[in-house]
């Protein structure tokens, strides 16, 4: 029997016998990607899944499957199966340590025997595919972090339920409560249950210890706390006190599971991705199907504001089902996505549906078609840019909660989302009361990076809708928020995109490419990091690169609060490239929606000034003035400081004096 074991220390055993594994980290990860996900893959995936294209991927891919072929595959039994365009890893009969752990978890524990949970705490200990990290391969690092996640999610489960279980039993649960803290340290409710079992135990010091210590951990993690562990230590003071009502967190008396409370504790919504369905009778519908599945939670994974957990519980649950309710609670999700893929006279159309687990609302549905030509596959576009739309419809139902449903006083998520509300309608008085939410959720919780991320972009807007005495001094207070995110999560794309456009207004283009590509290449679903570089690019006088990359924030994000400025700047572009017509266009699109400040009527203007539009260009004037009265040409000309291209600059303003701008 083949065994293959990535939690720990990578291990391949056929019958009793330890396999000697290849020395190329790259051939073992690829190992544990072919079997963990367990269906056929594209070799053109595959190759570009962890080699460059200087490396031979093709080659080094046919190189790697050699190596597993001869460390997998038994005497009269061929496990690696791989054509020209396919390879398919056979597990028919094979132990994969991660694959039993998931599939209890998903079965629901309940029906698992204690001896079989023992067996999975034993084994479930180590991280998953640990020191094989890759991170020059981001989309396998995004893929190989979302498993960690998962895993150490499920074997939480794990762990939890001994201690129920054993719980009549101190001593047998001990091990396994503290292997939970050590896993979950920033979950009050862990540190709670381990005090409880020492002072069931006996162990009434150590007891005190642990409580003070989780005290400590929880507080310097700042992690939002429910009161169990103070309760646990007011037990300790007069042990009758509250005994009714100890270790109870719901109305039902059951506890959430584990990557809710992480989620909480990270200050994260949690997003349960379930398996989209193929729709139709084409037999490659159901791989397709998988391949969107994982496509998208790996996209979804990247973005750090997100608790991001997949699931195949729940294969078959259509629209409004009653089922997503229960699945949300199983699984502790705030937010489920669910969707299809069907095919018919050559397109292929992915939907997929946004719903509120507490109630089955359902917050959006997203549709993407795809043209094929007889390869029969998923354009990974397609996963990024449905991550991207159902990122912000999760932020929005998040600053819709904040505003709606958090009392008072406020906590530290709900001041952040508060202050991304008033950030996003871009005016001077909107951007002061974010200002205030956000450095009010930074004194609550330091350690939340985004809020320094978006306490630093508020700054950012400062020096565009401030006074201009004050632009130096809001640049320097956003390096210094943007450089304390960083510090604080450096995987958060916010705090690079933040640090990346300080920067670029300072005209360090050197320093801010790198951290605005960093920004992409963390997330690349993320649509402003696109449009932070985009800018940056056009403001170092490169306009064909910057309307590249905008167009590429627009394609992601359709629904950004963000999407003004996209457009505004791709006129701007235009406007340099000479293409007026395209340039009044996306300067349209830009004024019509309902947050746009005075930019896009000042760059229609300057194009309608230029086409020698004297009509129309008054009208831009009259709605650029009644947004900014008293605006000159002089004021135009400091608001340009940051562009390299002076003769941009210089044109844009004769174009304005043209439409009629006092100087």
């Amino acid at each position: 029997m083949l065994s293959l074991r990535f939690l720990g220390e990578v291990r391949v055993e056929r019958g009793e016998e330890i396999q000697a594994l290849p020395p190329s980290r790259k051939t073992r990860a690829l190992l544990a990607y072919l079997a963990v996900t367990g269906r056929p893959h594209r070799r053109d995936r595959l190759s570009a899944l962890l080699w460059d294209v200087p490396d031979d991927p093709r080659g080094a891919l046919r190189w790697s499957l050699s190596k597993i072929r001869r460390l997998v595959e038994e005497p009269g039994l061929t496990r690696l199966h791989a054509d020209r365009e396919i390879v398919r890893f056979d597990l028919d009969g094979a132990l994969v340590d991660v694959l039993e752990l998931r599939g209890v978890a998903r079965a629901g524990l309940a029906t698992a025997s204690t001896e079989q949970l023992l067996a999975l705490a034993a084994q479930s200990g180590g991280e998953f595919l640990a020191g094989h990290d890759l991170p020059e391969s981001g989309e396998f690092q995004a893929w190989c972090l979302a498993q960690r996640e998962e895993v150490r999610a499920a074997g939480a489960l794990v762990l939890s339920s001994l201690v129920e279980r054993l719980q009549g039993r101190p001593e047998a649960a001990l091990p396994h409560a503290r292997a939970l803290v050590e896993m979950r340290a920033n979950d009050e409710r862990a540190w709670a249950g381990l005090v409880r079992l020492l002072l069931a135990a006996g162990h009434r010091r150590e007891a005190e210890e642990q409580c003070d210590l989780g005290r400590r951990v929880l507080d310097k993690a700042g992690s939002s706390t429910t009161g169990q562990l103070l309760e646990v230590w007011r037990s300790m003071q007069a042990p009758r006190a509250g005994a009714a009502d100890r270790g109870r967190e719901r109305d039902d008396g059951t506890s959430p599971p584990i990557a809710f409370q992480a989620a909480v504790a990270l200050r994260r919504p949690s997003v349960a991705v379930l398996p989209i369905r193929g729709i139709g009778t084409d037999v490659a519908l159901p791989y397709l199907a998988e391949a969107v599945t994982e496509d998208l939670v790996t996209s979804l994974s990247r973005d750090r504001s997100l608790m991001v957990m997949a699931d195949s519980g729940a294969v078959g649950v259509g629209n409004f089902s009653p089922e997503w309710r229960q699945i949300a609670d199983r699984l502790g999700a705030q937010y489920l996505v669910q969707g299809s893929v069907r095919h018919a006279n050559g397109t292929l159309v992915v939907a997929v549906r946004l719903v509120e687990g507490s109630n089955g609302r359902l917050l959006w549905t997203e549709r993407c078609v795809q043209q094929v030509d007889g390869r029969f596959a998923i354009d990974d576009q397609i996963a990024r840019r449905i991550a991207a739309v159902l990122r912000a419809e999760v932020e929005a139902a998040e600053i819709a909660s904040a505003q709606r449903d958090r009392p008072e006083p406020l906590d530290a998520a709900a001041s952040y989302h508060r202050g991304l509300r008033e950030m996003y309608r871009f005016t001077r008085s909107s951007l002061a009361s974010a200002q205030v939410h956000l450095e009010r959720a930074v004194e609550l919780d330091p350690s939340f990076a985004a809020s320094h991320a978006r306490l630093s972009y508020v700054h950012i807007q400062h020096y565009w809708y401030g006074s201009f005495d004050s632009r130096q001094k809001a640049l320097t207070e956003a390096a210094a928020a943007a450089s304390r995110a960083i510090e604080l999560d450096p995987k958060d794309s916010l705090g690079h995109f933040s640090l990346g456009r300080v920067h670029a207004l300072r005209r360090q283009f050197d320093l801010a490419m790198p951290r605005l590509e960093a920004a992409v290449g963390l997330n690349p679903s993320h649509a402003q990091a696109f449009f932070g570089l985009g800018q940056t690019l056009w403001y170092a006088g490169r306009p064909k690169d910057a309307i590249r990359l905008l167009d590429t924030a627009i394609d992601l994000s359709p629904h950004d609060p963000h999407r003004w400025s996209f457009l505004h700047d791709q006129s701007e572009a235009y406007f340099a490239l000479g293409r007026l017509a395209d340039a009044e266009r996306s300067a349209l699109a830009a004024a019509s929606l309902p947050n746009a400040t005075h930019w896009p009527w000042l760059t229609l203007a300057a194009v309608r000034g230029e086409a020698n539009e004297r009509e129309k260009a008054r009208e831009s004037l009259n709605q650029l003035l009644l947004r900014r009265p008293n605006y000159t040409l002089r004021v135009a000309q400091d608001e340009f400081g940051h562009f390299s291209d002076k003769l941009f600059v210089a044109r844009y303003l004769e174009a304005l004096k043209n439409a009629g701008l006092k100087p």
